[in-house]
């Protein structure tokens, strides 16, 4: 009896390790792959940075996808705002106020978001990477957004999509040191990148689309074509 439990015990041990090794891996290949740049979950993020971030992926002309992934994130519009805020994870629109504070209109900054929560549960919203206002009055703003078919840069106005669109601050981003100018410093025409801690001030050169562009129905981001502004059923992200 000895030696059977003597012999028993080892190779429970060995299968025991090979089933737990087995799961992780199957775990590991049917999770979302993890972020790239070596940057690890929630960790804090400058405004200049989150731009910097948003504007790579419109330079590249990263292609929608919901289910494929670049620099480690989902190409779709929740994956976009996970990778410029630099999250550890992929989460989907619905998820995203679990990461951020809501704010108001006077206190949106450069770098927050505006997020569409689709009211069905089972469908998805959409979110855009708030860049700066395009006017001293405020009623027009530029984001940055992943949209069918590619990462853009667009403009819209404010009363177009407040009834719809919730600002949102990532609870990791933080203002770029020191601070060289404030929200009420609108910009001008349509210049350069931002390149500095003043993004709000500089909107970035339009990226110029492909008239096959126009948003889509693929089965996930749904967007009226002519005013994408607006939110329709069927959204997803």
């Amino acid at each position: 009896m000895n030696v059977k439990r003597t012999l028993v015990a080892p190779v429970l041990a060995v299968v025991t390790a090979a089933l737990t090794f087995g799961g992780v891996l199957t775990a590991t290949a049917d999770s979302a792959p993890a972020p790239a740049a070596g940057r690890s979950a929630m960790t804090q993020i400058s405004r200049s940075e989150v731009l910097a971030r948003a504007r790579s992926w419109v330079e590249r002309a990263v292609p929608y996808s919901n289910t494929g992934h670049t620099d480690g994130y989902r190409q779709d519009c929740s994956g976009f705002v996970a990778m410029v805020w630099g999250l550890g994870d992929n989460p989907s629109t619905r998820m995203l106020p679990g990461r951020a504070t809501p704010v108001d209109k006077a206190g949106l900054r450069p770098g927050d978001i505006l997020l569409w929560v689709n009211p069905d549960p089972t469908e998805f919203g959409h979110v855009r990477v708030f860049g700066g206002w395009t006017d001293p009055a405020r009623t027009g703003y530029w984001v940055y957004e992943q949209t069918p078919v590619q990462a853009v840069y667009r403009e819209y106005t404010w009363a177009d999509t407040t009834a719809d669109y919730v600002p949102y601050r990532g609870n990791t981003v933080v203002d770029d040191t020191p601070t060289t100018s404030t929200p009420s410093d609108p910009p001008t025409g349509v210049p350069a990148p931002p390149s500095g801690p003043a993004p709000e001030v500089t909107p970035p050169t339009r990226t110029s689309v492909p008239p096959s562009a126009a948003p889509v129905p693929d089965g996930a981001e749904l967007v009226q074509p002519q005013r994408i502004e607006q939110p329709v059923a069927g959204a997803r992200s």
